[in-house]
């Protein structure tokens, strides 16, 4: 085996035994380099492209026999850690300080070395040399914190003035790479900031929030890097939105979304969506999409007849808008379609989202709103088309059709109209008017119902309809909303009807239903997350069994060692949920213990879930993008990446035997790492189990207070012969050869069902009282009633269980 290893600025090469030990390498590369005064112990070898230490376990597998191998000898971590450390604090040697931070950003990805770094005082020298530096040391500086950081580790000189700096450089910096990793270093301190008791004890969003307060170009900022061209940056700032929109509280999470359409993010949202973007930032868009639900679900919520003066300042701007005369009558919001004088009570479905979205609509469009409002004025009071209660309904509609009534979003696409609530809203307000008009309406309850009903199925109808990636999706979805014939619509709404029970649209069944959802939907998660930490085997990618093919057919061939090949990968997470362990094995038969497992990795290095294979590794700033031909030959393949410097590394692959288990585990990790669900198969799980909750409920299953009788089954004694039939007038056993003079507690002698006779046994006396003259005609023996052979197939005499009463009857 050739071997060229380079000691900066030298390089020797040399022949290597494909057998020999690292130990002994070491030693013969020494004295190359003539450093045979220097202890082996303190080196190391490193593959010179990919960084990746050498050791007795994988250097055979890393260097090809027939090719020349480049590799470098360096100090080991624990040393290059100490003298790192000791430069980054001489301040006078900036060339110095440049070349330890560019090397950092690698180095500081493996924990070993960490944990030194830490321990020499080299993360308060790192953020020293990040207040003073420019430039790529600035650049390369911020990097390599960001990737120390990643270990969740070295928070403690974490300071308020650090975060202060890094704000600062997001909003006046422009260089990219300066940009890109101080916007992640904040989304990671925000991440961990209600994790890590130090940072708890330390920071709050409130602290963070008045920085924010004095960068007045913060929001402005981000929203603009959604329109640059570069992937990651585009990436981050993303990312750092919905960081803050999911850790700054409820107290904070509407003023930030305020700043946010205030420089007017849905419409680049949308730009976003359309360029079809790669899986990470779709996911992230789906995030934001999910975190916006839950706002408007908040906004929906919040009740404006609890809130003493909300409501009367916009209530008096819509009778302005609407321009109406007051008449002597004293009506006023009737006037505007309300269903009273006090419209506050039409808004306790929809809260202030409903009240804000009428008085937008009304300030936006006010000739429209004046023209609707004025031609129901020429109507009689009963046909005239009720604008207050329609806009109700509408946000209603568009509420529940987009889950923001529940308030967990489980959507695992984009939803375009959603960014475009308030166009759709103002669409769907000239469907509803189109309709009064067409079916010649009146202003009563059940007419109320059946337009809200054709609207939402007309709703549902156009959506489906209207292609996600089209830019001109909101005109594509008007004319299917509008374009519509009458009949056509009422006739699939009926068969919808037919699918689909009204009580689910009741207001106490939706809330059920938002309950139980919540419930579920963690009890998923935990159900999920559970799979990773009793763990699995998945089957090892066919490159990677080739390789093991090769060793062994070097190894085996030549020094007789019969070594099995590894077909298999158990993946395990650790009990604290951080580290994924895993270990390769020849069969899948057993179940390894953590201690089996020899790799692992953090969890918290997984930027990206991939599905299919086949990695593409940019050079420049360009989106990752799946390839479909590995979709094809693999769908229930998946990839967990980590992203460096816009450079994918796969942490590992997993080759699914399902599409159970592909969702298991991809939802398991998205539930580790804080992020939407990303497979149908959970979303129809979590939906189905709901489902199946609501109707119990409904139905009132449960068992409580139900007492069980606890009876003792008596079995009768076996006929005595096999001289017994079935007969065919009436289903009742007769034995044709019996002894007229048996006694009735030892022989059924005919037999009838008692419940045909009504009141019981006393029907059945009855019955027999009436029939008194066929029993006068029979014979009796003993006090034994033998019936006359006309009889058989009339009364029940079963042993002597009416044998008082019917004693008692034969003495009269």
């Amino acid at each position: 085996m050739k071997l060229k290893v380079i000691f900066e600025p030298n390089s020797v090469e040399l022949e290597v035994k494909e057998e020999e030990k690292i130990e002994e390498l070491l030693k013969t590369i020494l004295v190359k380099f003539n450093l045979t005064n220097k202890n082996p112990n303190d080196f190391i070898l490193r593959m010179y492209d990919s960084n990746k230490i050498l050791t007795n376990q994988n250097y055979s597998s890393l260097l090809p026999l027939n090719e020349l191998n480049v590799v470098k000898l360096t100090f080991t971590q624990k040393i290059e850690a100490k003298i790192m450390s000791e430069q980054l604090r001489n301040k006078e040697d900036s060339l110095q300080i440049k070349k330890t931070v560019f090397i950092l950003q690698k180095s500081l990805m493996e924990f070993e070395f960490v944990e030194e770094f830490i321990e020499n005082g080299g993360v308060a020298g790192l953020i020293t040399v990040i207040f003073a530096a420019e430039g790529n040391t600035l650049a390369y500086a911020l990097t390599a914190i960001l990737n120390l950081w990643e270990h969740d580790v070295g928070w403690d000189d974490l300071s308020i003035e650090f975060i202060d700096f890094l704000i600062k450089v997001v909003v006046e910096q422009n260089l990219v790479n300066i940009c890109r990793p101080a916007t992640g270093i904040i989304s990671k301190i925000l991440i961990h900031m209600n994790k890590i008791q130090h940072l708890i004890n330390k920071f709050n969003f409130e602290m963070i929030d008045s920085i924010i307060k004095r960068k007045k170009d913060f929001w402005k900022t981000l929203v603009e890097r959604l329109k640059l061209t570069d992937y990651q940056l585009q990436s981050n700032s993303l990312q750092l939105i919905i960081v803050i929109l999911r850790n700054c509280g409820a107290a904070y999470k509407g003023d930030v979304l305020r700043n946010l359409e205030q420089f007017e993010i849905r419409p680049i949202l949308l730009k976003l969506i359309h360029s079809k973007p790669s899986e990470e930032l779709g996911i992230q868009l789906i995030g934001f999409q999910s975190l916006y639900k839950q706002d408007m679900h908040l906004q929906k919520k919040k009740s404006i007849l609890k809130l003493a003066t909300k409501g009367e300042l916009e209530f008096v701007q819509l009778l302005k808008l609407s321009k109406v005369t007051i008449k002597d009558d004293g009506f006023k919001y009737r006037l505007l379609g309300f269903s009273t004088e006090n419209p506050r009570k039409d808004f306790v479905r929809v809260g202030v989202l409903g009240l804000e979205t009428i008085l937008e609509f009304a300030k936006k469009n006010e000739d429209l709103f004046f023209q609707m409002i004025h031609e129901q004025q020429t109507k009689e009071f009963e046909k005239r088309c009720p604008f207050g209660i329609a806009s109700v309904e509408i946000v209603e509609i568009l509420c529940d059709c987009w889950e923001i009534s529940v308030g967990y979003a489980t959507a695992t696409n984009f939803e375009p109209l959603l960014f475009a609530f308030h166009k759709v809203f103002l669409i769907l307000l000239k469907c509803y008017f189109k309709l009064w008009k067409e079916m010649e309406l009146w202003n009563c309850t059940n007419d109320l119902v059946r337009v809200s009903l054709l609207i939402r199925s007309q709703f549902k109808y156009s959506v489906r309809l209207t292609p996600i990636f089209d830019e001109n999706f909101l005109l594509i979805f008007e004319k299917h909303m509008l374009d519509f014939q009458l009949a056509q619509l009422k006739n699939r709404q009926s068969i919808e009807n037919e699918l689909e029970d009204d009580l689910y649209q009741k207001i106490h069944v939706r809330n059920l239903r938002e309950k139980f959802y919540k419930e579920n939907y963690e009890f998923v998660k935990k159900q999920r997350i559970d799979c990773l930490l009793k763990g699995n085997f998945f089957l090892l990618e066919k490159n990677n069994i080739e390789q093991q093919l090769q060793q062994k057919f070097k190894f085996g061939v030549g020094s007789g060692l019969k070594t099995p090949v590894n077909n298999y990968r158990f993946f395990k997470l650790s009990n604290n949920l951080k580290n994924l362990h895993y270990g390769d094995f020849p069969n899948d038969t057993f179940q390894p213990i953590l201690e089996d497992l020899t790799e692992k990795f953090d969890i918290s290095m997984i930027s990206e879930i991939q599905f299919g294979s086949n990695v593409k590794r940019p050079s420049t700033s360009k989106p990752l993008k799946n390839n479909d031909k590995s979709l094809k030959e693999n769908n229930y393949q998946f990839q967990l990446l980590q992203t460096t410097n816009q450079i994918p590394i796969i942490l590992s692959s997993f080759q699914c035997k399902s599409e159970e288990e592909l969702s298991e585990w991809v939802d398991g990790f998205n539930f580790l790492l804080e992020k939407s669900v990303t497979t149908r198969h959970t979303v129809q799980y979590i939906q189905d189990l709901t489902d199946i909750a609501v109707r119990l409920s409904l139905l009132d299953l449960t068992g409580e207070g139900t007492e069980l009788p606890n009876l003792t089954l008596e079995v009768p004694e076996l006929p005595a012969n096999l001289e017994f039939k079935l007969t065919e007038e009436s289903g009742f056993l007769w034995d044709s050869s019996h002894n007229l003079n048996t006694s009735i507690s030892e022989t059924v002698v005919a037999s009838v069902d008692i419940n045909n006779f009504s009141g019981g046994t006393e029907g059945f006396l009855k019955n027999l009282q009436n029939s008194k003259e066929h029993v006068a005609s029979s014979n009796t023996v003993n006090n034994n009633l033998i019936l006359s052979e006309d009889l058989k197939n009339e009364f029940l005499i079963l042993d002597g269980v009416f044998e008082g009463e019917l004693k008692t009857f034969l003495k009269e």
